[in-house]
């Protein structure tokens, strides 16, 4: 018992190799242990060693007949894709305790997994009913709904869950997605900052939460503003610079300075807008988000070469510049045709 207590609170502490070397030392003078194997599944299963996680369920099922094997089991199983066994699994440890609210919350999930939603959506408001301020309970009837396409349900669940447990990283995540389903840019980036606050881990490539892949989309969704505020400008800067003006058009123009200022001045609203919310700490996450991405990257140098050359204007007076401005944008319009094929491929596989 104290060695099994000791590999569940290293296993919480994330300390996965030393929770493995107690639980094998321990499983060594009695091999047929079920809190250790149990223990040992569940330490095995967070290192992504699924196999290895479900031999060991199994073999804790004859001294432990419990439903925490069950829902073990359940989850190593939906982990390598064998989701009707899965289901059974967690099926089982729900019959074993029919108002073990653990057991509910994993056959919901499962369930969910398996594209079962009605079924899991159930399962997860008996989880609520029988545990109304438990917030994993919430947490997954939210991601249900949301997968069903009731984004107010699975709101309204996400708010319950940052009610009960303010610090929820999933949750906060996890709404920001919802934000930005709406077209709510600004506040999906604020939330999924905060998550990543909560979460530091989820901030590195690989990390629980895909954060930094979630912040990379978002700022995609900025540069397509700031793409068409410089599409457009093109036009009014093209016009100021090129009327009123003899031949060759190559003196200072006071019409294409105000135009390029009011550009300018357009286009910092729009990122004010856009920003205005932010924690401090926002701005090192959208360096590492828009690094982590070479065509974004690319997209974000072209946009701010070509504001650079409406600055230009403004000092120098010399409207002709905005032809460098039709040629950014040309080389922007290539990039996003290669982001298109690119996320086209990556959905493919």
């Amino acid at each position: 018992m104290r060695a099994a207590q000791r590999v569940e609170h290293l296993r919480l502490l994330g300390r996965y190799a030393d929770a493995e070397e107690v639980a094998r030392h321990a499983l060594a003078a009695d091999p047929s242990d079920g809190l250790l194997l149990v223990g040992l599944a569940a330490v095995l299963h967070q290192e992504g060693r699924y196999t290895e996680a479900l031999q060991a369920a199994d073999a804790a099922i004859p001294d432990l007949p419990e439903p925490s094997v069950h829902r073990q089991r359940a989850l190593t199983l939906s982990a390598l894709g064998r989701h009707p066994q899965a289901c059974d699994a967690s099926a089982t440890a729900v019959s074993l305790d029919p108002h073990a609210v653990a057991s509910l919350i994993v056959h919901a999930a499962v369930l969910q997994q398996a594209r079962a939603l009605p079924a899991a959506a159930e399962a997860a408001r008996q989880a609520v009913t029988l545990a109304p301020d438990e917030p994993t309970a919430h947490l997954v009837l939210a991601g249900i709904s949301a997968d069903v396409g009731d984004r107010a349900s699975a709101r309204a669940a996400y708010q319950e869950v940052l009610r009960l447990d303010p610090d929820n990283a999933a949750a906060r995540h996890d709404l920001a997605l919802l934000d930005l389903a709406r077209g709510r840019a600004g506040p999906a980036l604020r939330g999924l900052l905060e998550a990543g606050a909560l979460d530091p881990a989820a901030l590195a490539p690989g990390g629980g939460l895909p954060v930094l892949a979630n912040v990379t989309t978002v700022l995609w969704r900025l540069t397509w503003y700031l793409r068409l505020v410089l599409f457009v400008s093109l036009y009014v800067v093209g016009v100021a610079a090129l009327s009123g003006q003899p031949e060759p058009r190559f003196e200072p123009s006071t019409p294409a300075r105000i135009a390029a200022a009011v550009v300018l001045a357009f286009a910092g609203l729009v990122s004010w807008w856009f920003t205005r919310t932010l924690p401090p700490q926002a701005r090192p996450v959208l360096v590492a988000a828009t690094r982590s991405d070479p065509l974004l990257t690319v997209s974000a140098a072209l946009i701010a070469a070509g504001f650079g050359v409406y600055a230009l204007i403004v000092v120098t007076g010399y409207g002709l510049l905005f032809l460098a401005v039709f040629a950014l944008v040309t080389a922007l319009f290539l990039v996003t045709i290669a982001a298109v094929f690119r996320n086209r491929r990556r959905r493919r596989h």
